[in-house]
C-alpha cells in the first residue's frame, strides 16, 4: 500500500513504523470524534486566532447553525454582542493557559433569540506543551434560568399577595362607612332636605369610596382567590349573567353586542370565579369599543376544550402592550382601573385548567380566548341557538 505523503511525519510524530499503524491511528481519531459529535455535552473548540475547530451535534441543534457553517469562522460570531468583551477575556484567560469553570455564555439562535449555556473551558496543548486552542464543554441552562426566573416571579407575587391582603383589611372597614354615609347624605339631599349645592360633591365622595372600595375587591380577589365550590356548569347562562351585569358599560357607548354560542359540554368549575373571568373580559371590551362599537361573544366547543371568546372592534394593542397585559398593575386605562383584571383572569383560568390567548393588532381590535377543559362524560348542554344577530344596548 502506498503511503500519504504526510505518513512519515506521522509516524515520526507517533512513534509509528509501518502502515497498519496509520490506519490504527485514524481509526481512533475517527473513533474520538464520533465521540465528541454525538456526545450530550456541548462541546465547542478554537485556535490561537479564535475561530472554531470543534462545533458537535449539540451545539449545532442547540443553535441552529450547522457544523459546516460554523467551522473557521471567529467564536464571537455566535455570541449575543453583549458577552463579546466577556467572550475574548475568557479565552485570553484559557488560552495563557488557566481552565476557568462556570462561564454563563448566551449563544445567539439562528431563528433569533439566546440560549444560556454554563461552560468550562480548557487549554489544549500540542506535543511540547504549547497551548494551541481552548476547548469548552458545557450544559444548555436555558430552561433552568426560565423555573429560576419564575420561582423569584412566584415569591414576588406571593409577597405582593401578601401586601394587598393586609391594605383590603385596614381598607374596607372605614371604607363601608364613608360609602354608607354618602349614600344617605345623597339620599337626603336628593329629596330636598338639604343644600343642592352640596348634592354633587355628595355624589363625588360617594363615586370615590365606590372606586376604592372596588380596589379593595380587586386586591383581595388577586391576593386570596377563592377556590369556590367546584360543580359541572353550563357558560351560557354564566356569559348571559355577566352580559346583564356588564349592561350598563354598554349603554354607556352604545355598544351592540353580538352572540353566537353553539352547544357545548359542561364544565367543572367555581361559578362565581369563571362568572368574575367573563365579567372583567366583557366590561374589557366595552371599555375598547368607540361609540357604537360591537362586541361579539362566543361559544364553541373544539378539541376537548370549551371555548369562550370575547372581542371587540376597538383600537387593538401593539405586541409590546400584549407582552404586558397580564402583568400586575399594568393598564391602558389609567384612572379607569389599576391592572389587576386580566391578572386576576389567567390565575383563575389557569387553577381551573384553562389557558387565556389574546389576540389583536392596531387598528383591529382585540379577541380574548379561554380555553376551559370540557367534562366529556357529561351529555352536551343544549343551549338557544340563536343567530348571530345584534342586541344592541343604549344609555
Amino acid at each position: 500500500m502506498e503511503q500519504p505523503e504526510e505518513t512519515p511525519g506521522i509516524l515520526a510524530a507517533l512513534g509509528l513504523n509501518d502502515v497498519s499503524s496509520v490506519q490504527q491511528f485514524a481509526e481512533l481519531k475517527s473513533y474520538l470524534e464520533n465521540l465528541v459529535e454525538h456526545a450530550n455535552a456541548l462541546v465547542v473548540a478554537v485556535d490561537r486566532s479564535r475561530r472554531v475547530t470543534v462545533w458537535n451535534g449539540a451545539v449545532a441543534r442547540l443553535t441552529g447553525v450547522d457544523r459546516s457553517a460554523a467551522l473557521g469562522l471567529p467564536l464571537a460570531r455566535f455570541v449575543t454582542p453583549e458577552v463579546a468583551t466577556p467572550l475574548a477575556a475568557l479565552l485570553t484567560r484559557t488560552l495563557a493557559g488557566e481552565a476557568v469553570e462556570g462561564f454563563d455564555l448566551p449563544l445567539a439562535r439562528a431563528g433569533g433569540g439566546e440560549a444560556r449555556v454554563a461552560f468550562n473551558t480548557a487549554p489544549i496543548r500540542d506535543t511540547a506543551g504549547h497551548v494551541d486552542g481552548v476547548v469548552a464543554i458545557g450544559q444548555d441552562q436555558t430552561r433552568l434560568r426560565h423555573l429560576e426566573a419564575a420561582a423569584e416571579q412566584a415569591e414576588k407575587m406571593a409577597g405582593l399577595g401578601r401586601l394587598a391582603a393586609g391594605i383590603v383589611h385596614e381598607v374596607n372597614n372605614p371604607l363601608v362607612a364613608v360609602t354608607m354615609y354618602a349614600d344617605s347624605l345623597y339620599t337626603k339631599w336628593s329629596d330636598g332636605h338639604g343644600d343642592p349645592g352640596d348634592l354633587e360633591k355628595i355624589a363625588g365622595i360617594r363615586e370615590a369610596g365606590l372606586r376604592i372600595q372596588q380596589l379593595a375587591r380587586d386586591l383581595a380577589a388577586y391576593a386570596r382567590p377563592s377556590a369556590g365550590k367546584e360543580e359541572a356548569l353550563e357558560l351560557a347562562p354564566l356569559l348571559d349573567q355577566a352580559t346583564l351585569i356588564c349592561k350598563p358599560a354598554f349603554k354607556e357607548v352604545d355598544a351592540v353586542v353580538q352572540r353566537d354560542f353553539r352547544a357545548v359540554p359542561l364544565v367543572a368549575g367555581s361559578r362565581s370565579a369563571l362568572t368574575q373571568v367573563f365579567v372583567n373580559l366583557v366590561t374589557n371590551a366595552a371599555q375598547a369599543v368607540k361609540r357604537g362599537g360591537t362586541i361579539r361573544l362566543g361559544l364553541h366547543f373544539d378539541g376537548g376544550h370549551v371555548r369562550v371568546s370575547v372581542a371587540d372592534d376597538g383600537e387593538g394593542m401593539t405586541p409590546e402592550i400584549q407582552g404586558h397585559l397580564f402583568e400586575p398593575f399594568f393598564t391602558t386605562r389609567p384612572g379607569r382601573g389599576v391592572g389587576l383584571g386580566l391578572a386576576t383572569v389567567k390565575g383563575i383560568v389557569e387553577r381551573h385548567g384553562g389557558t387565556v390567548v389574546v389576540e389583536s393588532a392596531p387598528g383591529e381590535g382585540t379577541r380574548v380566548t379561554v380555553n376551559l377543559p370540557a367534562r366529556l362524560v357529561s351529555p352536551q348542554v343544549k343551549v338557544p341557538l340563536r343567530s348571530p344577530g345584534s342586541t344592541p344596548h343604549s344609555r
